[in-house]
C-alpha cells in the first residue's frame, strides 16, 4: 500500500474539516483574501468564522503536464500541512497556489517555505 495509515487516517490526506471543498469557498478567498508571495507558492488567505484552518492546494497544468508530478506535489504539501497544523490551527482559509520552480524543490525546502508562510499568516 502506497499510503501508510496512522490511526485510521491516510498520511498524505488532510482531514475533511481542514479542506476547502468547493469552488464557492475558493472564490471567497480569491475575492476577499490577502496575498503573500513565497519561493514556491503564491498564497491567498482570509479569516473564516469556523474554529479551524482550512487549506486549498492548487497545482495547475502549467506546473507540469504529468498528473503524476502534480499529485506528488499535492501529497507533499498535504503531508507538510498535516504536520504543521498542530502548531498553526486558527480560523483561516488558505489557498496555496504552486509556482513552476516547486518541481525541482526538495521536501525540506517546501516544508521551510510553508512554515514561513504560516508564521506570516498566524
Amino acid at each position: 500500500m502506497l499510503e501508510e495509515e496512522t490511526r485510521g487516517e491516510k498520511k498524505f490526506v488532510l482531514a475533511k474539516k481542514n479542506r476547502l471543498k468547493n469552488s464557492r469557498e475558493f472564490k471567497k478567498v480569491y475575492s476577499f483574501g490577502k496575498k503573500i508571495n513565497a519561493n514556491y507558492f503564491f498564497v491567498k488567505y482570509s479569516k473564516n468564522s469556523l474554529n479551524v484552518a482550512r487549506f486549498g492546494i492548487v497545482v495547475s497544468r502549467k506546473i507540469s503536464v504529468k498528473a503524476v508530478q502534480r499529485n506528488k506535489i499535492k501529497r507533499r504539501v498535504c503531508s507538510i500541512i498535516r504536520d504543521l497544523l498542530k502548531d498553526y490551527n486558527k480560523s483561516y482559509d488558505i489557498v496555496l497556489i504552486s509556482r513552476k520552480n516547486i518541481i525541482k524543490a526538495s521536501f525540506k525546502d517546501i516544508q521551510e517555505d510553508i512554515r514561513k508562510i504560516l508564521l506570516n499568516i498566524f
